[in-house]
């Protein structure tokens, strides 16, 4: 399954779950009566459906307008995109250009037994050990040179393309990559939500009895 088809699973879950709260907290607000089970029920439902409101709104404001609305402090990805792109580079200049940790791989994968033999052929052969070993050595410290040299203009290049990304189209390609995992906040916000009305509901029924 895509991440887009995940991502639209997933909120489709997430929303079924919020309408069910939010149906049934104006369903049952309908019900006459007062009883200590439709009273327990109204609170679980109203925690609920704020709740999973709350978290909608927090996941949506990560990534566009909540229904389109400028509201200050949201749209957060397409509106830091610059920050975003510095940041990135950053990233990917500290944690994978790093030259010595990229030599040490290189050493390893040269060093490796019949390794020269596979990219060199038959005039491996002929070639001394020790100045196998010299050749290899000068190899890695070549790249670690190269690698220490560009670094920054490999991680500049990379903020650069993400600053010319389009912002709609930067934060949908974010959002299908961390967005399904996003919506089991929109569940536990609905789910947590209801649990503590539930729970409180209890706790001030029993806080009354105790307290004439």
């Amino acid at each position: 399954m895509t991440n887009s088809k995940r991502l639209r699973r997933m909120k489709q879950v997430a929303t079924g779950v919020l309408a069910i709260a939010a149906v049934g907290f104006l369903a049952i607000s309908l019900v006459p009566g007062d009883s200590l089970a439709i009273g327990a029920l109204r609170n679980a439902l109203e925690a609920a459906t704020v709740g999973g409101v709350a978290d909608w709104f927090a996941v949506v404001a990560l990534f566009r307008y909540p229904c389109g609305i400028p509201i200050p402090h949201t749209a957060l990805v397409p509106n830091n995109q610059d920050r975003i792109a510095t940041n990135l580079g950053k990233f990917v200049e500290n944690n994978f250009i790093d030259p010595d940790e990229i030599s040490a791989k290189l050493a390893g994968w040269l060093g490796t037994e019949g390794r020269l033999e596979e990219l060199a052929g038959p005039l491996a052969a002929m070639v001394p050990k020790p100045m196998r070993e010299n050749l290899t050595g000068r190899l890695v410290s070549t790249a670690r040179d190269l690698i220490d040299k560009y670094r920054k203009d490999i991680a500049a290049h990379t903020a650069d393309v993400v600053r010319g990304w389009d912002p709609k189209q930067m934060a949908d390609t974010i959002e299908d990559y961390v967005g399904s995992d996003l919506q089991y906040i929109r569940l536990n916000g609905t789910f947590v939500g209801g649990l503590a009305g539930f729970l409180l509901f209890w706790a001030q029924h029993f806080l009354r009895l105790a307290v004439p």
